[in-house]
């Protein structure tokens, strides 16, 4: 592969969700919010860009069961994260549910134990020299702290509160068509979209919001596409600002996107 079409980043997605269309749902979202730092850099549909997780992190990821697994499929599961992120262009995008409502995001279990159970373990993997023996004959006993720091920090959270729904139901104009059109849902459906754009963040407030409409999570990919208000939701100082301000402190992020060309970007 020559230079100039080489990857300036590689980007694992994990998300709990174990929808069919899970992956696709937040690749559109992380597109949106990486275009906001650096236009046109990363597509959706650019397979280099985009590392398929393995089926055994897929299934430790699905509905958060990294908090209750196996002990060596845990193990084993930092481990795999810990070596994405040794890889200079690597970077492990992390998506857990808050399942609380904005203001008490500090109570949040998922949250408090990816710290914990995640962030905290891969630390102390990369401080240590690599798993494999090829990449361990030059490596120190001990990483420079300051290594260590930048590596980690490509661990990125992105955490919706209550949950994904939050940030996918403010395509308020675009969901009115999911409606079936009976009068008393279209009505309370109406009502609640409405009152949801004029004002982006009371959905951060709402608790179980896929419950709140007729049509569920039936069309979050569609909701995650065409006609996404992202100025206004980041605009509301809620989850998505947090996700957003997540990704634009990771600096080597920030950098690799700003070296991104063409053609690498389609």
């Amino acid at each position: 592969m020559s230079p100039a079409t080489a990857p300036r980043l590689t980007v694992l997605l994990l998300t709990e969700d174990g929808g069919a269309e899970a992956d696709d749902v937040l690749r559109l979202l992380v597109v949106k919010l990486l275009g906001r730092i650096r236009p046109g850099a990363v597509t959706r549909e650019d397979a280099r860009a985009w590392e398929p997780a393995t089926p055994e992190a897929r299934e430790v990821t699905r509905a958060n069961g990294w908090k209750n697994p196996r002990r060596r499929d845990l193990v084993a599961f930092r481990q795999y994260i810990a070596s994405k992120l040794r890889h200079e262009h690597g970077f492990v995008l992390f998506h857990v549910d808050g399942d609380r409502s904005y203001r008490e995001r500090k109570t949040s279990e998922n949250v408090a134990k990816f710290e914990t159970m995640i962030r905290k373990p891969v630390r102390v993997i990369l401080e240590g020299p690599p798993l494999h023996r090829r990449e361990r004959v030059r490596a120190p006993t001990k990483r420079d702290p300051a290594e260590v720091d930048l590596r980690l920090a490509k661990l990125i959270l992105l955490a919706p509160f209550y949950s994904i729904e939050a940030w996918l139901f403010q395509n308020t104009e675009y969901a009115q068509r999911f409606c079936p059109g009976e009068p008393i849902c279209r009505r309370q459906c109406s009502k609640k979209l409405a009152a949801w754009s004029r004002d982006r963040g009371l959905l951060d407030e709402v608790l179980m919001p896929k419950d709140e409409l007729c049509f569920g999570d039936a069309h979050n990919s569609e909701l995650a596409g065409a006609g996404y208000p992202l100025e206004e939701v980041l605009g509301a100082e809620k989850s998505l600002r947090d996700a957003f301000r997540a990704l634009t402190s990771c600096s080597e992020l920030v950098t690799a996107l700003e070296r991104a060309e063409s053609p690498w970007t389609r």
